[in-house]
C-alpha cells in the first residue's frame, strides 16, 4: 500500500496533534500523545497550513527523471488542498522579533546563544517564513507520492537497497548524506532569513534546531548500523503503515507550548526527511539509468509492473537478484519470515535453485535459523534438487545434497521421477555421479523404468556404464 498525501497532511495540521491544555511545555517525543482531541484557539482546519501563499519553486520536478508537474497535478489525485477561503494566519513580518505570545512566554528577548540548550527554540521559531514552510509542505507532498510509487513499484525497492548496502562505497554514501543534509541547512536559512538579517538568529540556534529535528544525523546514519536505518526509514515513509509514518515525523527533540511552532518543527522534520531519503534514490535513478526521461524507464518495466511492498515478496525479489544483503536485512531487521513461498509454491531455498543464485542458496542453507525445509516441492512436484538437476547445474545439486537433500525424492504428479532419472534424462554424468554417491537408488522406478532403462533406451553409453557399476548384477535384457 503507497503512503497516501493525506496522511502527511493530517499529522502536519495542527488539528491533528494533542498538546496538554496545561501550561506544560509540549514535548514531541512524548510516545503516549493522542492524535485526535486536539482543538485550536485558532480557526485553523485541516489543509490550511498548506494555503500560505507558496514559493516558486512549488510544483517542479522533484525526480531529476520526471518531467516537470504543476502542483495540482501531483496533489489532486490524492487530496484537495487548494486554497481554502479562511484567512491565514498573519506572515512574520520581515526584522520584527518574534510577539511575546509566540515565544516562550518570557518578556525577556532570549539570550541567542543559548537558544536550543535545552530543547526550547521558541527564541527563533517566530522568525520562520511561512510562505517558505507552505513551500515545503507542498513539496514535500510531491516527494512522499513520488517516493511511494517508485518503491512500492515492483523490485525497485530491493534494487536500491542492495545498492544502498552494497553498491555505493561508504565513503561516497556518508557524502552523499552530508550534500543533502547541507541542502536542508540552506532551505533553513531561507526561511529564517529575516531573523538572520537582524542578528537574533544564529547559525548555531540553527544547526541545534536541525540537530534536535533531524536526529538520526549524523548519530545513527553515519554509523555501521546507518545503512539499515536508512532503508527502514525509506520503507516507513512509503509503505503506508500510519503509526510507524506517524511516529517517524513526529520524532523530534524539541519543547514549546505554542500550537504554531508545533505544525512549523513538523513541516521542517518532515521536509527534511524526504528532501535526504528522497534525493539518495534520485541518485540511484540517475547512475542506474543514465540519460532517462519522466516516468519508469525501460529498466525498470522489466523489473516488474505490480505494485508491492510486502516483506513476503521483497524477500522473493531479494533471492530472485541475488541480493544476499538485502535478505539479510529483511531476516534480521525486518524480521521477515524466510520460510514464505511465492505464487508458484516455491520455498526460497527452491527459488534460489531457479534462478542460479549459489551465495544466496549458501546463505539460506548455512545462516538462516531455523534452517528453510531443503525438500518442500512446488506445486508441480519438484523439489529444489529437481529444479537443481533439470538446470543442468551440478554445483547447486552438489550444495543441496551436502546440505542433506534428500536424492530419492519421487515426484508423483511425473511418474515419480527421482533426481536421478531426471540427471539421466539430461545425459548429465557428473550430476549422475553425484547422486550416486550421495545415494541414489538405481532400482527406483519412474513409469516402470529404472535410470538404467533409461539409458539404454537413450543410447547414453558412459551413463550405462556408470549405473551398472552402481548395480549388483548387470541388467537383464
Amino acid at each position: 500500500m503507497a503512503r497516501s498525501v493525506k496522511d502527511l497532511r493530517e499529522l502536519i495540521c495542527l488539528s491533528r496533534l494533542t498538546i496538554r491544555d496545561s501550561d506544560e511545555e509540549m514535548d514531541f517525543s512524548d510516545t503516549d500523545a493522542d492524535f485526535g482531541n486536539l482543538r485550536t484557539s485558532s480557526s485553523l482546519e485541516n489543509g490550511d497550513i498548506l494555503q500560505y501563499g507558496a514559493g516558486k519553486d512549488a510544483g517542479a520536478s522533484i525526480l531529476a527523471t520526471r518531467k516537470a508537474a504543476s502542483v495540482d497535478e501531483l496533489i489532486e489525485p490524492h487530496v484537495n488542498l487548494r486554497r481554502s477561503k479562511k484567512a491565514p494566519l498573519p506572515p512574520v513580518g520581515i526584522g520584527s522579533r518574534p510577539s511575546s505570545s509566540a515565544s516562550s512566554g518570557s518578556d525577556t528577548a532570549p539570550d541567542v546563544r543559548s537558544v536550543g540548550h535545552d530543547g526550547n527554540f521558541d527564541g527563533i521559531l517566530g522568525y520562520m517564513d511561512e510562505a517558505v514552510i507552505a513551500d515545503w509542505l507542498m513539496r514535500t507532498n510531491a516527494m512522499v507520492e513520488e517516493l511511494s510509487d517508485w518503491c512500492c513499484h515492483g523490485d525497485n525497492f530491493v534494487r536500491f537497497a542492495h545498492f544502498w548496502l552494497s553498491g555505493i562505497p561508504p565513503a561516497q554514501r556518508t557524502q552523499l548524506i552530508g550534500m543533502e543534509v547541507g541542502i536542508v541547512r540552506d532551505e533553513m536559512e531561507r526561511a529564517f532569513r529575516s531573523g538572520r538579517e537582524s542578528g537574533d538568529v544564529t547559525s548555531l540556534g540553527l544547526r541545534r534546531l536541525l540537530s534536535a529535528v533531524l536526529r538520526e544525523y549524523p548519530t545513527k546514519l553515519l554509523t555501521s548500523k546507518g545503512p539499515h536505518i536508512f532503508l527502514e526509514k525509506l520503507d516507513v515513509l512509503t509503505s503506508g503503515r500510519s503509526e510507524e509514518y506517524r511516529a517517524t515525523l513526529t520524532d523530534v527533540k524539541v519543547r514549546t507550548r505554542n500550537k504554531q511552532f508545533v505544525q512549523w518543527v513538523l513541516a521542517l522534520r518532515a521536509f527534511a526527511l524526504l528532501s535526504i531519503w528522497h534525493a539518495a534514490v534520485a541518485f540511484y535513478r540517475t547512475i542506474s539509468c543514465p540519460g532517462a526521461q519522466g516516468g519508469l524507464n525501460d529498466d525498470e518495466e522489466q523489473s516488474g509492473t505490480a505494485t508491492t511492498d510486502s516483506l513476503e515478496e521483497r524477500c522473493v525479489q531479494a533471492v530472485q537478484s541475488g541480493s544476499v544483503d538485502v535478505l539479510h536485512y529483511l531476516a534480521k531487521v525486518k524480521k521477515a519470515d524466510l520460510g514464505v513461498r511465492d505464487g508458484e509454491n516455491r520455498t526460497l531455498v527452491f527459488v534460489a535453485v531457479t534462478h542460479n543464485q549459489p551465495k544466496v542458496l549458501t546463505y539460506l542453507l548455512t545462516k538462516v535459523h531455523p534452517r528453510p525445509d531443503i525438500n518442500l516441492p512446488s506445486c508441480t512436484g519438484n523439489t529444489p534438487l529437481h529444479a537443481a538437476v533439470n538446470a543442468g547445474n551440478a554445483e547447486l545439486v552438489k550444495t543441496l545434497v551436502k546440505a542433506g537433500a534428500e536424492v530419492n525424492a519421487a515426484n508423483p504428479q511425473c511418474d515419480s521421477a527421482t533426481p536421478l532419472h531426471l540427471a539421466v534424462l539430461h545425459g548429465d554424468k557428473e550430476t549422475c555421479e553425484v547422486l550416486l554417491t550421495a545415494g541414489a537408488q538405481v532400482t527406483a522406478e519412474m513409469g516402470g523404468q529404472t535410470a538404467e532403462h533409461l539409458a539404454v533406451d537413450l543410447e547414453h553409453l558412459e551413463l550405462q556404464q556408470l549405473l551398472q557399476s552402481y548395480t549388483d548384477a548387470p541388467m537383464q535384457t
